[in-house]
């Protein structure tokens, strides 16, 4: 198993989980699947959830010199896939995760696990030095 691209699909699926995405999956394939290594599904409750998502993984992964090499349905608010070559990441709505079914399609993947660090968020209130 590559260890770089785990450390991608990791720092992917943090980003996603501090920005609040559901039903986080990260599938490793790349024993069965001749085009990647790894599937990251997750789900994401509005059109404004998915923009957010998608720019979290992006911005997760640019600072490692990544950029998508393909993404599907751009303007679409069910589902966006991001396809940076060894690691697809999928984010998707609820009506549209149950629907396509991609958790079975992959249910003979290995299933990473990976700890969640907590989320970040905005910083507590410092009050301004007197």
């Amino acid at each position: 198993m590559p260890p770089v691209y785990r450390r991608v699909a990791l720092a992917a699926a943090q980003a996603a989980y501090d920005k609040k995405a559901e039903n986080l999956a990260l599938y490793y394939v790349g024993a069965s699947h001749p085009l990647t290594d790894y599937f990251l599904v997750m789900t994401a409750l509005s059109r404004t959830h998915v923009e957010s998502l998608e720019s979290a993984v992006e911005g997760a992964l640019k600072p490692l010199g990544l950029r998508p090499l393909r993404r599907a349905r751009p303007e679409s608010d069910r589902w966006r896939v991001l396809d940076y070559g060894d690691l697809v990441v999928h984010i998707m709505a609820p009506d549209a995760r149950g629907f396509y079914g991609l958790d079975k399609l992959y249910a003979g993947a290995r299933k990473i696990s990976w700890s969640k660090r907590p989320r970040r968020g905005p910083a507590p209130f410092q009050p301004p030095p007197r």
